[in-house]
């Protein structure tokens, strides 16, 4: 499993360095950094970053211990768990930018905290699989504290069953890079939800990941 993440990493490093360019830069940010197809369905790892589901399943089987925790496929460090959350936030600015004829002002909205409605700064997914804020979401657990039952959701007005945040790394990258995107064309050539990147990584990326 080591050389599967070693192997992706010397890939990566050998990819050419284009010129920037935000519109395809923020595309890549929606893409699933396993298999490198848009995000349908995506979900958050302990490791703080999102990928599809499906692939992120297929990467844990390939753990020949089933008793310890996959490594994570970005990083190469073993996870604390196999416990995965959905990534709402992510989902829903995935469909902003593949099906709105503008999505910039829908990516804004979701670029904020439904708590503070400020910028995210540093963005966490809570058990309901809502993106907040990290230091307003544990007042709020702080102000909802009860000992007879779980906080409620703020989104979902549901009961969360868990206190635990992760980092949403993937968010506070797409956020940070939202500005670039303030001064382009962000109807031409935006990626689509199937939409792959170059067919040397998806090929080489494809190979690494079931050489095992």
């Amino acid at each position: 499993m080591a050389n599967v993440v070693d192997r992706r990493r010397q890939l990566l490093s050998k990819r050419p360095s284009p010129q920037y360019d935000p519109v395809d830069n923020f595309s890549k940010n929606l893409l699933c950094p396993i298999e490198w197809v848009g995000f349908k369905d995506p979900v958050i790892a302990m490791d703080g970053y999102t990928y599809e589901r499906l692939p992120l399943h297929r990467w844990f089987n390939l753990s020949q211990n089933t008793r310890a925790c996959p490594l994570s496929p970005l990083t190469g460090e073993r996870l604390e768990s196999r416990t995965i959350l959905a990534n709402v936030c992510i989902a829903a600015m995935a469909v902003a930018w593949s099906t709105e004829e503008d999505p910039l002002p829908k990516l804004t909205a979701l670029s904020k905290c439904p708590l503070t409605k400020l910028k995210f700064e540093d963005p966490v997914v809570a058990y309901d699989g809502h993106s907040y804020e990290r230091d307003r979401i544990r007042r709020f657990f702080r102000f909802d504290d009860n000992d007879k039952q779980f906080p409620i959701s703020p989104a979902t007005k549901l009961p969360m069953y868990s206190k635990s945040l992760v980092p949403n790394l993937t968010l506070r990258k797409v956020v940070q890079e939202l500005d670039g995107l303030k001064e382009v064309d962000c109807g031409a050539g935006r990626l689509s939800q199937n939409a792959v990147i170059d067919s040397y990584d998806l090929g080489s990326m494809a190979a690494v990941l079931f050489e095992y």
